[in-house]
């Protein structure tokens, strides 16, 4: 697994995107450009760990897509408060813009904890 780097610097590189619409076809990333989105102990511990139990198991769990996954990372990212131009890379959008869209939702949600946060301060 070349995009998976759980050692030296741990990171996982986005060399391909998926049309999710035919589920087939694999192609260069919309941008032609790789993506390396570091990541951190704890993840590399989940994946060390999902990693021998496919091993056990002999395969991926078929329901779950990496666009999947992709969008768990986006939307946990956001809640977490990250800043949104760092999302957006990690994501390979090409405009902050483009993130703000597909993950308005997100925020959304998050007007409650805003309303609270807000409300502390005074």
């Amino acid at each position: 697994m070349e995009d998976v780097d759980l050692a030296s610097k741990p990171s996982i590189t986005v060399r391909r995107s998926a049309d999710t619409r035919t589920k087939a076809r694999v192609s260069t990333t919309k941008s032609g450009e790789e993506h390396m989105i570091r990541i951190g102990p704890r993840t590399v511990e989940a994946l060390k760990a999902h990693r021998a139990w496919q091993l056990e198991e002999a395969g991926l769990l078929v329901e779950v897509r990496f666009h999947d996954l992709r969008h768990t990372v986006g939307t946990l990212a956001l809640r977490q408060g990250a800043p949104l131009h760092m999302i957006s890379r990690m994501l390979g959008h090409a405009e902050p813009a483009m993130t703000l869209r597909r993950y308005a939702h997100v925020l959304e949600d998050m007007r409650e904890d805003a309303a609270r946060a807000m409300d502390e301060l005074f």
